[in-house]
């Protein structure tokens, strides 16, 4: 999750820095963010497709004893069956989502992913409302991920050393609360940019730990990626509600898009 966050960092820049190539060769900025980020995209994948390692199995670059280690790991993790690999199919895969623990955590990240693409997506443009720039606000939208990063790789390390999820879920959701109340009821710009850090930070303490939390309930990988994709899928639906709750007409305070944020980081605390 912490290379999510660098990511959206690097995003906030070269969204300012690419914004500024507006009108080169008759295309927009927008154009040219989507041409430049997309052939990197698309280059990445390639790369992926040799370079990403395979299971530990079929591994070939580890040594015998390398492998029998990090198999017995694996055991030890449950992620494995007497360290065969698992085979995973579609009655298995429905089998493991009809599970009211799998389906519990999927909704978990719906919640989070609805804030995470709003802060991700939204913040230039509610930052825009400020009477700054475009370039200014593509700028200022950077910070605030390096610092919910770092914290949310914090309190992931202290939610594995003290053994809990829930209480630091909750924790994250109630914070990101206080944030978006900053950013809808306060009209003072410095306020509301405080907002979006709060915001930011709580949504993120939560990202991470609902996916672990929801992989925890599970025994196998092959459940355990079920799972994964599962709650995976569902926050993209976030996103897609993100992605229409943040008309321009109800600028400069998006009242109803952050009200929505609100309202499902609430009902899912409780």
């Amino acid at each position: 999750m912490l290379t999510g966050q660098v990511a959206g960092t690097f995003s906030g820049l070269l969204g300012a820095g690419l914004g500024s190539l507006d009108g080169l060769h008759g295309y927009s900025g927008w154009s040219w963010i989507f041409f430049i980020e997309g052939a990197m995209t698309i280059v990445v994948a390639v790369l992926a497709f040799f370079f990403v390692l395979p299971f530990p199995h079929d591994s070939t670059f580890l040594e015998p004893e390398e492998k029998a280690y990090v198999l017995r790991q694996l055991d030890a993790d449950n992620q494995t069956q007497s360290g065969s690999t698992e085979k995973m199919g579609f009655r298995q895969a429905m089998v493991t989502i009809r599970d009211w623990k799998v389906m519990t955590g999927a909704y978990l990240y719906l919640a989070v992913c609805v804030t995470a693409y709003s802060i991700s997506v939204f913040s230039p443009t509610i930052l825009a409302t400020f009477g700054w720039s475009s370039m200014k606000s593509n700028l200022l939208s950077a910070p605030m991920r390096v610092v919910s990063g770092l914290v949310s790789v914090s309190v992931g390390i202290l939610s594995d050393r003290t053994g809990m999820r829930g209480p630091y879920c909750v924790f994250g959701y109630a914070f990101s609360c206080v944030g978006l109340f900053m950013v809808m009821l306060v009209e003072n710009g410095s306020v509301r940019y405080a907002g979006l850090y709060l915001t930011a930070i709580g949504i993120y303490i939560c990202q991470p730990l609902v996916i672990a939390w929801a992989v925890n309930q599970v025994v196998g990988s092959s459940k355990r990626g079920t799972t994964t994709a599962w709650a995976g899928g569902w926050g993209q639906v976030g996103g897609i509600i993100s992605a229409v709750t943040y008309p321009k007409k109800d600028g400069p305070m998006y009242v109803p898009g952050i009200s929505t944020c609100v309202g499902f980081n609430v009902v899912v605390s409780f």
